[in-house]
């Protein structure tokens, strides 16, 4: 179930005179929630987009289960991966139901018609996130938790079992960055495979199985919360010393 499914090989990236990314080795799978964290400017959306395969590395390969992207068809690959952007604005007011049944549209084909089988893959997904109530909400009225769940019922109804979410928690208060938390959690039980990204290592903590840190354009430690999230980490993230800060805003 832990096996790593999509994996990026040696990838390295480079923008004008720039190196993004430097021989990145990195992957996910299913049955675990990895936290990308990075500063910014450290290259976590580029090596999203090449995971996700909207831009080519320089070098290096990503495979997914083993086979190389370019190897794959978009149609293909999206029965395995789903991504979930950071925010979506519907063109027009389509109810949330409307938003899911979308994630169906690799299946069906781009002049494909939607089905019974596709109806119930989209109730399914809104089930699944417990937000069945919001079905027939105009999606524009729906507040920024409610909409990130709506894209997860999206991308869980294209029936990919890896998911890619860029900053889920961006714009969200604290109660519904937990509610998030808890049903990415819940999808991880249930064997999916998620990859975030976020700037808040207290988040990455709390939920994740594994956290990577991205600094300079290479991984610059992978593995268990614990053991990755230390002042050092943090010093090479973000150029501050946890301690320090927290020593100097006591009470004189």
């Amino acid at each position: 179930m832990n096996s790593e499914r999509l994996c990026a090989d040696a990838v390295a990236f480079w923008r004008g005179s720039r190196k993004i990314l430097d021989g990145v080795d990195f992957g996910f799978g299913r049955g675990e929630l990895v936290s990308l964290l990075g500063g910014n400017g450290a290259g976590k959306t580029t090596l999203l987009r090449i995971l996700l395969g909207l831009l080519a590395p320089h070098s290096g390969v990503v495979t997914l289960d083993g086979v190389p992207l370019q190897q794959l068809g978009r149609r293909a690959y999206a029965q395995d991966v789903a991504y979930v952007p950071q925010s979506h604005v519907a063109p027009f007011p389509y109810r949330a139901r409307e938003i899911v049944a979308l994630g169906r549209a690799p299946a069906v084909g781009l002049f494909g018609r939607m089905g019974a089988r596709d109806a119930e893959a989209a109730e399914a997904a809104l089930a699944m996130l417990r937000i069945g109530h919001l079905a027939e909400r105009d999606y524009t009225t729906l507040s920024g938790g409610e909409r990130q769940l709506v894209m997860i019922a999206r991308a869980l109804a294209q029936g990919a079992k890896l998911l890619v979410l860029d900053e889920p928690m961006a714009g969200l208060d604290y109660g519904h960055q937990l509610r998030l938390l808890g049903h990415l959690q819940r999808l991880v039980d249930e064997g999916f495979g998620v990859l975030m990204t976020t700037h808040h290592p207290d988040q990455a903590r709390l939920a994740s199985t594994r956290i990577a840190a991205l600094v300079e354009g290479r991984i610059a430690c992978d593995g268990p919360p614990g053991e990755v999230l230390t002042p050092h980490t943090i010093r090479r993230l973000y150029g501050i010393d946890p301690m320090m800060i927290l020593q100097s805003e006591r009470p004189g």
